[in-house]
């Protein structure tokens, strides 16, 4: 093998930091990983970092020096001048220190995907600075591993500086192995530390580098074994790094695939195939992580978490539908559920419960078995999850009509902990699952009970809700459930624009000509006077849009309406909004003004007749008793 010029450049001085990789993590790694959570979509400056993270020892100056070494690793990377963290990067930031008894399990699939994504790093990529010859197709970890393992699961530093990085292909690698094994051969017992230069050239060859060699080499170590999670960060007596014997398995895994190099040139496809994920045929063989995918890509305008209020009768549930339609698209009855919360809704109604379910025994007889049964939220996320791991990702909402109706921190329970998600819209702390549902979501997405121990809503999953802050007996929402939703009003006065000109006629004598949206505007023109709040007053479409907005014609049915304005309208203004100033209200109806009965029946008779004065002016009432019908 040829000595050249070419080598792979300087390793990353900071890794030399990077803290052991066990089950209580360094309080430091975390602490840092929590930090660029918080920097995460801020950009990057110190102002930025010292007003984000606050003046603590992670601000400024020192948080920055270990960003390119978290970049290295693949925990974080930067996309538009933006701070992201990886699937590895939210793994590591979100492990407990307490999980003493799961240490190994928890351990091993970090080790498994830290092993996935650092074998697809190399060299020649677009977020490489240093100019590299077009053939140069080395995987640095794949080197290294692989050396590693051909030369007894160990390298000494002066092996990695004088050999590994002078390769720069990687069908040169057998040779490098090679000429390493000779050169131990020639060591003859002695250490690498106790030959001269001269006698260092002569077996190994000329090194990278000559100066500060330790901080050149060590952060090489760090990099592909993981900081300690894959090789040794300790030298044994002789100075060679070892690799961790349970990382063994998983390496041996990865080289049987033959890794090869990929040309990308565009950065972000470079980003796609490193930090992204990896598609696997086998799904029963995948981690926890693979199983269930969390961070999909998926992006949206729409906002995950959503509530949207006002006076009855503003379109909210119309107005959910049509954008459902729009983010979902056409045929998309499977991606979304829509559920009404009550009184008596709870935690097991929404999620699921361990309940009696009837079966056909071996004999054909009727029996009872218990079995996990899903709610709806579960039922959403079972399917937001499985897409999740095809190449077409798509959208999956929950719709909660009333949301306060039910005594909503009952019925979410821990989930309620779920809707705080980050700035991918994914839940940013995960909840612990139960046992009942670990072993259902085993069945369903495949795999052990214990790979589903936290559960995240991942980003393709939505959650909209309808909430009328004017019904009576509703649930208080408290602030924490508040903030983690966004509130979208509708105003009395939205969407009306359908009802201009759609009129109904009215009365016995008169022959009443009257456009609804007058009406309504009328009647919540003296509920303003009277100080009644607007979410108590009448929303365009109060009466069903599918009797106030007649197709093909401007007539509104008259039949349909009067029943059902008698039945909702005036019993609404009689029972609820206008409960106090029904005499006033229903004016026209003089001394029967205060029995709902005679009300109804004088509407019959009198049409708008029955209200105020000023509700009768403010109609603009045609008189068509001449006009033939």
């Amino acid at each position: 093998m040829a000595d050249t010029l070419n080598h792979w450049p300087s390793g990353i001085r900071d890794t030399t930091e990077f803290p052991k990789v066990n089950i209580d993590i360094g309080v430091s790694l975390r602490e840092h990983l929590n930090a660029f959570i918080k920097m995460d979509q801020v950009g990057w400056t110190d102002y930025d970092a010292m007003n984000t993270v606050g003046s603590t020892d992670l601000s400024g100056s020192r948080l920055r020096t270990y960003r390119k070494m978290y970049e290295k690793f693949g925990l974080i990377y930067c996309e538009n001048n933006k701070i992201k963290l990886s699937r590895l990067g939210y793994q590591m930031a979100a492990l407990e220190p307490n999980l003493e008894n799961a240490k190994n399990k928890v351990l091993n699939e970090l080790r498994t995907t830290a092993i996935e994504i650092l074998s697809r790093y190399q060299l020649r990529n677009p977020q490489e600075n240093e100019e590299l010859p077009k053939d140069c197709d080395i995987l640095p970890a794949i080197c290294i591993w692989r050396a590693m393992r051909e030369l007894d699961d160990k390298l000494h530093p002066e092996e990695i500086n004088r050999v590994i990085l002078w390769i720069m292909k990687m069908e040169d690698l057998d040779e490098g192995i090679i000429k390493i094994k000779n050169a131990r051969v020639a060591l003859n017992g002695k250490k690498y530390t106790s030959l001269t230069q001269e006698e260092l050239r002569k077996i190994l060859g000329s090194p990278v580098h000559t100066e500060q060699i330790q901080a050149r080499i060590a952060p090489w170590f760090s990099f592909v074994g993981w900081g300690g999670l894959l090789i040794e960060q300790a030298v044994d007596e002789n100075g060679y790094r070892r690799l961790v014997e349970p990382a063994i398995p998983i390496i041996d895994k990865i080289l049987e695939k033959s890794p090869v190099y990929v040309d990308i040139k565009d950065e972000k496809e470079w980003l796609d195939y490193y930090i992204g994920e990896k598609n696997e045929e086998d799904v029963s063989n995948k981690t926890m992580g693979e199983r269930i995918k969390f961070y999909t890509g998926f992006t949206s305008d729409f906002e995950r978490n959503r509530i949207l209020f006002g006076a009855p009768g503003t379109g909210k549930s119309y107005t959910l539908n049509k954008e459902k339609n729009i983010l979902l698209g056409v045929d998309n009855e499977i991606n979304y559920e829509r559920v009404t919360f009550h009184p008596d809704y709870s935690y097991a109604n929404f999620v699921g419960t361990y309940k009696p379910v009837p079966y056909k025994d071996e004999s054909g007889k009727d029996s009872i078995t218990y079995k996990y049964v899903p709610g709806p939220f579960m039922r959403i996320y079972v399917k937001a999850i499985l897409n999740g791991r095809t190449e077409n990702v798509k959208p999956y909402i929950l719709i909660i009509e009333e949301i306060n109706r039910a005594n909503v921190a009952a019925v979410f329970g821990d989930v309620f902990q779920l809707l705080d998600r980050d700035d991918y819209g994914v839940s940013e702390y995960p909840i612990q699952a139960s046992e009942d549902m670990k072993k259902y979501l085993a069945e369903v997405l495949g795999g052990d009970p214990d790979d589903f121990c936290q559960l995240r809503i991942p980003d393709n999953m939505f959650i909209w809700a309808t909430m009328n802050s004017a019904d009576q007996g509703v649930f208080p929402m408290d602030t924490a459930f508040k903030r983690r939703w966004d509130f979208t009003y509708l105003g009395i006065d939205d969407s009306e624009n359908e009802l201009i000109g759609k009129y109904v006629v009215l009365g016995n004598q008169n022959r009443q000509k009257v456009e609804w949206n007058k009406l309504r505007k009328a009647i919540n023109v003296f509920l303003a006077k009277q100080k009644i709040n607007e979410d108590k007053q009448l929303g365009p479409y109060f009466i069903s849009r599918s009797i106030v907005v007649p197709k093909e014609t401007n007539v509104i049915d008259r039949e349909r309406f009067i029943k059902t304005f008698k039945n909702k309208v005036i019993m609404y203004l009689f029972e609820d909004a206008a409960r106090q100033k029904r005499s006033s209200l229903f004016e026209g109806c003089f001394e029967n003004s205060i029995r709902y009965s005679e009300i109804c029946r004088e509407f019959d008779e009198k049409g708008i007749g029955i209200f105020n004065h000023d509700i009768q002016i403010a109609c603009e009432l045609e008189d068509i008793s001449n006009e033939s019908e």
